[in-house]
């Protein structure tokens, strides 16, 4: 972590951020949590769309074999439509579970557990997917958090849980150097398109 980058103000991750605290403050139902995750899904939607990944216009659309609640997108097969509803699990190239922090709820030891039996639901019906899971932000001490096939944006132990909710806050932590890009948003952008 010591040798990660520090944050800047020219950097996508710093625009995905402040997007985030706008976009939470647009969701006007559920709880924190809930606000938080979906604010998170549109954050991520527009900038993977921004950079030319593709994926549906709407980024909740529903997968006709696979029911679930959970946040994820879903990137598209070239030549399939992205104006559309609902897809067919054969219709994706790949699927994102998107989470705003790698932090398990109380009823889980860990959320690694629901999100591989998630995929695996996929998976039963399209081998040939690709699965990820986007974090936003990931403290180096939360006890349950993901362990397998994640990409982080930021890595950091010192940003507050509530930096979804305040501008200045997020301009006081770059501006003090205490924010960390992970490194990996482009290398999960690159993952994406290739």
């Amino acid at each position: 972590m010591s040798g990660s980058p520090i944050l800047k103000e020219e950097d996508e991750e710093y625009k995905m951020l402040i997007d985030l605290v706008e976009e939470y403050r647009k969701q006007e139902k559920g709880s924190t949590t809930q606000k938080s995750g979906n604010a998170t899904l549109n954050v991520i939607h527009e900038h993977l769309i921004g950079k030319g990944i593709k994926l549906p216009k709407n980024p909740k659309v529903k997968i006709r074999e696979v029911k679930t609640k959970m946040n994820l997108l879903y990137l598209l097969k070239a030549e399939v439509d992205r104006n559309q509803s609902d897809y067919s699990v054969h219709d994706l190239d790949a699927v994102l579970k998107i989470s705003n922090t790698a932090v398990g709820s109380s009823r889980e030891n860990t959320p690694t557990q629901p999100v591989s039996n998630t995929f695996e639901k996929f998976r039963q019906q399209n081998k040939n997917l690709r699965f990820c899971v986007v974090v936003l932000v990931e403290h180096p001490n939360y006890k349950n958090k993901f362990k397998d096939e994640r990409m982080l944006v930021f890595l950091d132990p010192t940003i507050p849980k509530r930096v979804y909710d305040d501008v200045d806050l997020i301009k006081d932590l770059v501006k003090n150097k205490f924010l960390k890009k992970s490194g990996e948003w482009e290398k999960l952008i690159n993952c994406l398109k290739g």
